[in-house]
């Protein structure tokens, strides 16, 4: 039963392969009528750029002399359901390592904040309350007040598996790495699916574009936090944070068990103007990026290929025009950074790159929903 199962299903993916470069050649190849300026003007008018940068305002405060090697920061914001399991999961682990958990409670209205206090008493355990300010501000907030040479995130509807900590340090103290990153897994009710990591040395822009799943080392946070006041701002790490890696460490073993909900703003994006920041992020980060003097790679060619695709997912529900603007402003990127020289180096992506050199919108669209 099996064997006919994959037998039905790799008919079905060569059978794609063949219809997909037809329907897409069909597909209008009519260039985008708006410019940049004017594609600008339409994500503007839906919703506008808050415009803030993520590079610290106040220099990161020194390390200190703490005998403390991993800082811990889990961002709650009414997570009172599921904060206890989390923090437990952290607290349980059996490593050599000295760790210490920085739980910051983000204004919530639920129970969230008594819960967390129940365990401020513990010698490695601090508990931080501030007014809701988002999660990318809790984040700040916790690295801020870190004083361990490396720095782990772990979402409050999370947990930690076992001997994860372990792993993780395990590896950079080894390699003298700048991180290490390991597998996990999604799970909800009747749901549950592994995704394994590869072992050994990686490129640090290889690494998930999330900050779970990893240990950091926390000079890589020297010049900029997670940036406030859009969604999407785990963005951050391939624009600013990891180009300032040289080592990565992949751990095939599951680190860190994701929860999925609808909350999540991958969810809650969907048919929401505020999805628009994922262009907003992106053109801030860029802005920031040349202000620390980070200059364009191949990594980060492909990264805006990446993003131009993701973009469109993210923008689903909204009106054409939205998605057509944003196309425009992720064309115009990718056209820019062309002319340095680059092209991409991935053979799925060559048909993309063409559509958004090219400016096509309705070709971009179709190679997308076959991707």
């Amino acid at each position: 039963m099996k064997m006919r199962l994959m037998k039905k299903c790799l008919r079905a993916a060569r059978i794609n392969r063949l219809i997909q470069p037809i329907a897409c050649a069909l597909a209008d190849d009519k260039p985008l009528e708006m410019d940049r300026d004017a594609c600008m003007r339409v994500l503007e008018a839906a919703h506008p750029d808050t415009g803030r940068s993520a590079i610290w305002a106040e220099r990161l405060p020194t390390q200190g002399k703490s005998k403390i090697q991993l800082d811990v920061i889990v961002p709650a914001y009414n997570a009172e359901a599921t904060l206890t399991e989390c923090i437990n999961s952290v607290l349980e682990q059996q490593t050599q390592y000295e760790f210490r958990l920085i739980v910051v409670d983000d204004g919530s209205t639920d129970g969230t904040a008594a819960l967390a206090d129940t365990f401020a008493a513990r010698e490695n355990v601090l508990v931080l309350h501030q007014q809701d300010g988002g999660v990318a501000n809790a984040r700040n907030h916790g690295i801020r007040l870190s004083d361990a040479p490396y720095l782990m995130f772990v979402d409050a509807d999370d947990r930690l598996a076992p001997g994860a900590i372990e792993q993780l340090m395990g590896c950079v103290a080894e390699a003298d790495a700048d991180l290490a990153e390991g597998g996990y897994f999604n799970f909800k009710a009747g749901y549950r699916r592994a995704h394994p990591h590869k072992t050994g040395r990686m490129q640090p822009m290889d690494a998930y574009g999330m900050p779970w799943g990893k240990v950091m080392r926390r000079t890589l946070f020297e010049r900029a936090g997670f940036p406030e006041g859009y969604w999407f701002e785990d963005s951050v790490l391939h624009q600013l944070i990891l180009p300032e890696a040289e080592t990565g460490i992949g751990v095939a073993e599951t680190v860190v068990e994701r929860r999925l909900v609808e909350s999540s703003a991958g969810h809650a994006s969907r048919g929401s103007t505020r999805s628009i920041d994922t262009v907003w992020v992106t053109l801030s980060l860029m802005r920031d990026r040349k202000a620390l003097g980070l200059s364009n790679d191949q990594a980060h060619y492909e990264y805006l290929l990446d993003m131009a695709v993701l973009s469109q997912y993210r923008l689903e529900g909204l009106d054409e025009e939205i998605r057509k603007a944003a196309f425009g402003v992720f064309a115009a990127l990718v056209i820019e950074e062309s002319a340095e020289g680059f092209a991409t180096r991935r053979k799925d992506r060559k048909p993309l790159e063409d559509a958004l050199k090219n400016r096509q919108y309705d070709r971009f669209r179709c190679w997308c929903a076959w991707s």
